[in-house]
């Protein structure tokens, strides 16, 4: 099944909010996702709870914001798998690279994914409704 570029964005954030939710057991406010040639970068608004809040707002943020910052990372890597089984299904496109990063400030968070080559999608507005 072929799809537009904003489809394959949409149902990526889609996929990507859920896995999140699944994988935490939090939702995350709002996922966007960008397909820029053989890059798909996300942004999750969202991803701090309060009791990381807390931690990068103790005395010690320095450190604070470094366990929250590297807890984030260690979930990444641990859900690595199911991330990119599911770009591989929604793009037909294996990851090369994943990359993230969190703001303790905001709570959003990057993820950046370099994919094996660029998709190739319908172009825009010729895909038939369903």
């Amino acid at each position: 099944m072929t799809m537009t570029r904003s489809e394959a964005e949409a149902r990526i954030a889609e996929s990507l909010a859920r896995l999140e939710h699944e994988f935490t057991g939090r939702a995350t406010d709002d996922v966007v996702a960008h397909i820029i040639g053989d890059l798909l970068v996300a942004r999750l608004r969202g991803g701090v709870a309060p009791a990381e809040r807390h931690l990068v707002e103790s005395s010690d943020r320095a450190r604070g914001r470094a366990l929250v910052k590297n807890a984030h990372f260690e979930l990444v890597d641990r859900a690595r798998p199911l991330i990119e089984a599911t770009i591989h299904g929604l793009l037909s496109r294996r990851v090369v690279s994943l990359h993230t990063d969190i703001s303790t400030t905001t709570g959003e968070r990057i993820l950046v994914a370099s994919l094996e080559s660029a998709p190739e999608f319908e172009p825009e507005g010729t895909h038939p409704e369903a």
